[in-house]
């Protein structure tokens, strides 16, 4: 394991959520709870979290609450946004095309001469290429990629769904014999 990890809002919040996750991610936050791990976090993080958690999963503020303890508990350490950290982030956004706010989390990285752990497949493409990606290298959207179309056997269920819909919709009003 890593020295010191930088844990993005994606993980954080797969953890808090108790999502799916990769072996290395399970496997990472069962060390972060057991022994302690040195994460380092933007202080924009808890913003970033929180926000997440109120507008995007519409939980109760306790529901909130309990979420953001349970990171606390894990002892994470807040590292300020500095002026050269802020321009890094800029670059790192316009070279890798990501968010400003994701590319904090790089550029955090870089200045620590940290691993970078995410599930954001953007985020871990750039991480890769500066060779500061935790885990898996292979990002989430490509290891779950769905199969392309017409791969997949149609699913009957949803076919049945769908002219249940068709058959509701036409109601009385489909007529008996075709129009020709």
């Amino acid at each position: 394991m890593a020295d010191v990890l930088v844990v993005d809002a994606s993980l954080a919040l797969a953890w808090v959520l108790e999502e799916p996750l990769p072996d290395w991610a399970r496997d990472l936050q069962e060390t972060a709870e057991r022994m302690g791990v040195d994460i380092r976090v933007p202080t924009a993080f808890w913003l970033e979290v929180g926000n997440i958690l109120v507008r995007q999963r519409h939980l109760t503020h306790d529901q909130m609450l309990e979420g953001l303890v349970r990171l606390e508990s894990l002892g994470f350490a807040d590292v300020e946004l500095d002026r050269p950290m802020r321009l890094r982030s800029l670059a790192l956004a316009a070279q890798h095309r990501l968010t400003t706010y994701d590319a904090v989390y790089l550029a955090l990285a870089v200045d620590s001469g940290a691993q970078l752990a995410t599930l954001d497949a953007d985020l871990g493409r750039a991480a890769s290429a500066h060779g500061l990606r935790y885990g898996d290298d292979r990002p989430r959207a490509a290891r779950d990629a769905n199969p392309a179309y017409g791969e997949r056997a149609p699913d009957p269920l949803s076919l049945a769904a769908i002219g249940a819909y068709i058959t509701r919709f036409r109601g009385d009003n489909s007529p008996e014999q075709p129009i020709g």
